[in-house]
């Protein structure tokens, strides 16, 4: 598929929005997460106990967290934590899993061959991503910025 219009969304946050100033049409378009860029995750060196819970929790391979990227907009319907997204309250879906590394000081990944998502509207206004773990829980970042690159295609 050709790109036909990118959507760069920045923040200092694990919560990322952006609003537009007109609807963006986006009739007969899918939606994919092209890359991200960010500064390591935080591990709080000051709570040794956190410390300990977060190198053996099984999320964590090695020094890399799995990570879920969630999108307002996605139509898609998946099982998360058993529970099929279309039975249940969740305004967020899964627009990609993948995994950043600690150590390196920031993260810059960009996905090659990535997954088409159909969208719920035929205009946007806004668009929200959260970066989550497994759990749920939203990725806290060391101080600096947050970018996540999205995609327009035609279907």
């Amino acid at each position: 598929m050709n790109l036909e219009k990118q959507i760069i969304l920045i923040s200092e946050s694990g919560k990322l929005r952006i609003e537009f100033d007109h609807a963006l049409n986006v009739e007969s378009k899918k939606i994919a997460f092209l890359g991200l860029q960010s500064p390591d995750f935080a591990v709080d060196s000051e709570e040794p106990s956190r410390l300990k819970r977060v190198i053996k929790d099984p999320y964590f391979m090695g020094e890399t967290l799995s990570m879920v990227v969630h999108c307002s907009q996605i139509k898609d319907n998946a099982f998360m934590n058993n529970i099929y997204t279309s039975e249940s309250s969740l305004t967020m879906k899964c627009l990609g899993i993948l995994q950043i590394k600690s150590g390196m000081g920031y993260n810059s990944i960009e996905v090659h061959n990535p997954t088409y998502h159909s969208l719920n509207t035929n205009s946007l206004l806004s668009v929200e991503i959260e970066l989550r773990d497994l759990r749920g829980d939203l990725i806290v970042f060391n101080p600096g910025l947050i970018l996540v690159k999205l995609g327009l295609f035609p279907i």
